[in-house]
């Protein structure tokens, strides 16, 4: 166990599980620190839950892992895998989404409206599924890349705005 979530530059791993959560809110502040999800090789899923936030520099997630996240707080995203997934799942009234390049996207569980939050590119390697609320581009260009599948059921909607609005589907 660490001595502390304090000290730069620490790599704190999260493997060796199926399932994984927190049961407290958790802090990693060390300059050059981070979260490594997954061994790249056997599946696993951590959960932030919704009564506790996750605060770190930046969080990997490796190929076979699966971020999901749940508290209306996301944490810094890191180097996602392109077989790794990142499942939005907040159940109140909004989340906010990471531009970012994504393996698998996933918008599920959500009640309201699902936005992105910073200006730029988002990419999705993989799959991308909106399972529920309404999925909103924030007016900013969504890249769907090596031509992979897209979805919207369940009563979802997925609403394109702004001056930027594209949607572009490569390879």
């Amino acid at each position: 166990a660490p001595g502390n979530f304090t000290d730069n530059n620490q790599v704190f791993n999260i493997y060796n599980g199926a399932t994984a959560t927190i049961g407290a809110a958790w802090t990693v502040s060390g300059t050059g620190s981070k979260i490594v999800l997954g061994d790249g090789t056997n599946a696993c899923n951590f959960t932030v839950p919704a009564s506790y936030a996750l605060s770190t520099p930046a969080i990997d997630v490796s190929n076979n892992a699966t971020l999901t996240i749940q508290n209306a707080t996301v944490p810094a995203l890191g180097t996602l895998n392109s077989g790794s997934t990142v499942v939005y799942g907040y159940q109140g009234a909004s989340q906010n989404v990471t531009a970012a390049t994504y393996g698998n996207l996933t918008i599920s569980g959500l009640t309201g409206t699902t936005t992105f939050t910073l200006a730029g590119v988002t990419t999705v390697a993989g799959n991308l599924s909106i399972t529920s609320g309404t999925f909103d581009n924030g007016g900013y260009a969504i890249t769907l890349a090596s031509a992979k599948n897209f979805s919207v059921s369940n009563g979802a909607t997925f609403n394109l705005s702004g001056t930027s609005t594209m949607v572009s589907v490569s390879g």
